[in-house]
Order: structure tokens, then sequence, then C-alpha cells
């Protein structure tokens, strides 16, 4: 027996579900609580007859010819449609749920507004003459100190800031992107971002919402090094990871939603040919801090800080190598986490 909806966790993931009973297969895989939209009715030809006397009940306001047949005497005679004051039938209602399900289809909506205005953003190319720093970039960024002052603190938020941040990087809006960049380092720490690539799940988080977490913080460690690229001895906002920290997941089976916890791999992990791309780029990431940190610090040994430069370099030409490898294997490009060997 199948649901007839999608359950709230695949619908809030936009993933497909296979509405088992009493649990979907993706809930029951991963762990998470699956709950299906609540009030669901079966349609019946009693339920029909009542909401057809309703309808019936609600005065009908006769729809103008004159739309249709003359449009200019419709707009001289400043006719208006008709606007039918009709309630929401059962049969809508089911598909969307009750009044739970809708208000909080309007918290995730409102929720995800500063996202998707800086995704906007982000996917806008200026002309020659226009300025970078755009009423939409404007506003991204009001509205983002605005829910910041608010006390607002999420994962949304701090997604949004990367891609303002990206902007702000992409069109060298200085020093905007290096302060960007440190506010999203703060907010991804005060949610607990960073313990969330650590060996241990502390939170009890399902897989795909702790992928998410590891994701974007992988990405602020990504932009913070690469901002300071012109400037080695400048404090980095984020420590540098450990060997045994948790690299992103392969992207195919992040996308696929197909995660075991076997699939995982450390920094330190024995290379293997199905990392994926965002994976190689964090590996290129760990090494580029590590030549950050060599290149900051005062040489007390020479004969070390040579040696430990050899082995950096070594080290970026084997991942190289090993990149191109799986990009051959898996017919994928790997510029990104090359371009970031050779920075």
């Amino acid at each position: 027996m199948l649901a007839p909806f999608a359950c709230n966790r695949c619908k809030q993931r936009k993933g497909k579900c296979d509405k088992a009973l009493p649990q979907c297969g993706h809930c029951r895989r991963n762990g998470g609580k699956c709950e299906y939209p609540s009030g669901l009715r079966p349609s019946n030809a009693h339920s029909s007859l009542i909401a057809l006397q309703a309808q019936q009940r609600v005065v009908q306001q006769p729809f103008p010819p004159s739309f249709f047949l003359d449009m200019n005497i419709f707009r001289q005679a400043r006719l208006e449609l008709p606007r039918p004051s009709l309630a929401v039938p059962a049969y809508v209602s089911d598909f969307l749920g009750g009044d739970e399900e809708v208000r909080q289809m309007v918290t995730t909506f409102f929720n995800s507004t500063l996202l998707l205005l800086s995704m906007q953003l982000i996917n806008w190319t200026p002309t020659a003459s226009e300025s970078p720093k755009s009423p939409a970039y404007i506003a991204a960024k009001q509205f983002f100190f605005e829910l910041e002052n608010a006390g607002n603190l999420s994962i949304r938020l701090v997604q949004a800031g990367i891609f303002i941040a990206l902007y702000e990087l992409g069109h060298c809006i200085y020093p905007a992107a290096y302060m960007s960049v440190g506010t999203c380092a703060r907010h991804a720490v005060a949610l607990g971002l960073d313990k969330d690539i650590k060996q241990s799940n502390a939170t009890g988080l399902p897989w795909d919402d702790l992928e998410e977490r590891r994701r974007v913080w992988w990405a602020i460690l990504i932009l913070d090094r690469f901002i300071n690229l012109g400037n080695p001895p400048r404090m980095l906002a984020t420590a540098d990871p450990a060997t045994g920290d948790i690299l992103p997941a392969d992207d195919a089976s992040w996308e696929q939603g197909l995660l075991h916890a076997t699939e995982l791999f450390t920094i330190g992990s024995q290379s293997q040919l199905r990392m994926g791309r965002f994976a190689r780029f964090a590996q290129a990431t760990y090494l580029l801090g590590q030549v950050i940190r060599h290149v900051s610090d005062e040489p007390r040994d020479d004969a070390f800080y040579v040696q430990e430069a050899a082995q950096l370099n070594r080290t970026l030409h084997a991942l190289i190598h090993l990149s191109q490898s799986e990009a051959e294997t898996r017919s994928l490009e790997f510029c990104t986490q090359t371009a970031a060997c050779y920075m």
C-alpha cells in the first residue's frame, strides 16, 4: 500500500519519495522521521456533493462578455473581472495538507528568501558600463544585516552569505568580500558546523542534513584560504582542518540521495578514484592551507624548511595526478581542484 502523497521530508528536500507505508525508503535508509501530510481524505461522491452544494451557495458574478467582444468598451466602462469568493475545496486542500503544513510552507519560503535573492545575484553578469554594486547586491547585503540584527541564525543565512561573498570576490568588491567570509565563518561556528567534519556525529542528524552542513563548512574553508592568497601572513578566520576530518561526500551519491557511512573519506584516507570533485577541492584546499602556513612562518631551521617545501610540492603533484586519473575514469572535470594545487 502506498501513500497518496510524498512524505514531508522528501517534499522539503525536493527529492523522489516511494510513498511506502509506514515509512518511505529514503527515511528508512537514512534514519529520518517519516511523516505524511495529515488530514488526507479519500474523495467520494458524498464529499463531492457537499463541495458542489457549498459552491452553489456562493453568489457567482456573471463574467462580462465585453472583455472578449470589445476590450475598448470594457476599459472605457472601467469594468472589472469578477472575483469569486470560493472556499478552498477539500480535493485541493488534500494536496496542500492542513493549516500546519501551509504555515510550514510559508515559513520555509520566507526563511529562504535571502538565499533565493543571493542565488539570483550570483547568476547576474553586469555589462562593462554597469557597476557590480547593483540594486540587487545592495538589497541582499541590507537584508543580510537586518536578519543578522534580528537574531536570525540559520544555515540558510550562512549559505546566502557564501553566495554574497562569492559575488564580491568575483567582482573585486573589497574589503566587503574579506568581511563577508569572516562573518560566514562566525555564523557557521555559532551553529557548530566546524564540529560536523569531525568523525563523530554528535548532533544525531540524518545524513543528508549533516552532509549539507559539512559542505557549507568546507565552502567557508575554501573561501577563507583563497581570499588570503595575496597576504599569506594575515590570520585566517578558520582553523586548518586535521587529517582525520571528513571530506565532502561524492557528488554523485549526494545528488542521488544515496550515501552510506562506509563511503565517507577523511583528509588522511588512502587515495581512492571515487571521491568526487568537491572532495578533491577540499583536499587541495587543505594543502593550500599548509602552503600558506609554510610561507607565513619564519624558518627556524633552513634544512627542515626546504625539506617541508619539497614534501608539499610532491604531495600537490600527487593530488594533481590522482585528480586527472579520476577525471579520466569518471569523465569529470577537475579544473578548480587542479588550479588550487598550482596557486
